[in-house]
Parts: structure tokens; C-alpha cells; sequence
């Protein structure tokens, strides 16, 4: 492999496009990283690219399904451990966590939350949220908002 393309999770800035940065550096490959909505809609073209690797994390949802539905597509060519970013639940300062009543979220960090012992409305989002409104935007929008609360 002369020149890769890592494909893995989006949006920018996660810690997938960290970890694609860390493998591509701590194995002085050349590469290009791509981000996608679901690692599912990266496999049919990892699988017909020679120089193409699928980056995935231990905690992916979907993970057992991803690798069972294409053992004959895909093989495990390593596996590294790197440092996730730390997961944060953001709100304005003046929100106190019994006001908190929605929260917007990726879908793998939402376990966390039930250490809080409170129920919540959830809202799931990916990276590529309706009319192509990206998650920062997002998260720039709902910071105008003083009881709208998410992870990120």
C-alpha cells in the first residue's frame, strides 16, 4: 500500500477521524481519511479498493453485525488502542441538571447517561443530520436555546 484511504465515522473532529489521524501517523502511511454517517455505508467500497481500510471502535453499535454480515468481504488487518476523547454533557451555565428533560446525542455515548438516574426525551443524531445540516451547526444552534441539552 502506497497511498490508503481510511474510512471511518464522521463528523469532523470525533474521535474517529482522531483515531484514522493516530493509525495513518503511527504507521507513516500516506492517506486520505473519508467520513461517513455509518460504517455500513463504507464496506461495499473498502471491499472493492485494495488500498482501503475500514477504521471501527470497540464500542460501535453495530459492531458484532458489521463484522458478522461481511466475514467474506472484510478481514481484520490490526488493532490499536487509542484514547478517546472525554464525553461531556453541555448545557448553558445557568441549566441545572434536575431542568434538563431532552438530550440530543450521538447513539454510542447514550449509555452514559444512566448514571444520571433521570429519565430523559432522547433525540438520536449522526453525522449527517436532515438537509444537510451538519452536527456543529447543531450544536451551535441549540447552545441559543436554554433547556435544549446535548452530549458531545
Amino acid at each position: 500500500m502506497d497511498k490508503v484511504t481510511l474510512h471511518t465515522l464522521g463528523p469532523t473532529n470525533t474521535n474517529c477521524e482522531a483515531a484514522a489521524k493516530y493509525y495513518l501517523d503511527k504507521n507513516n502511511l500516506d492517506g486520505e481519511i473519508i467520513l461517513y454517517e455509518t460504517l455500513e455505508s463504507a464496506v461495499d467500497i473498502v471491499a472493492n479498493d485494495k488500498d482501503a481500510l475500514l477504521l471501527t471502535c470497540i464500542v460501535y453499535p453495530k459492531l458484532n453485525k458489521l463484522v458478522f454480515d461481511n466475514l467474506e468481504k472484510l478481514k481484520l488487518v490490526d488493532c490499536f488502542i487509542f484514547n478517546t476523547f472525554e464525553m461531556v454533557l453541555s448545557t448553558k451555565k445557568e441549566v441545572e441538571l434536575s431542568a434538563i428533560s431532552t438530550i440530543i446525542s450521538h447513539p454510542a455515548p447514550t449509555p452514559l447517561i444512566n448514571k444520571f438516574g433521570k429519565e430523559f426525551l432522547w433525540q438520536i443524531v449522526t453525522a449527517k443530520l436532515q438537509n444537510g445540516v451538519s452536527m456543529k451547526n447543531l450544536m451551535l444552534a441549540l447552545q441559543q436555546f436554554p433547556l435544549l441539552n446535548f452530549i458531545i
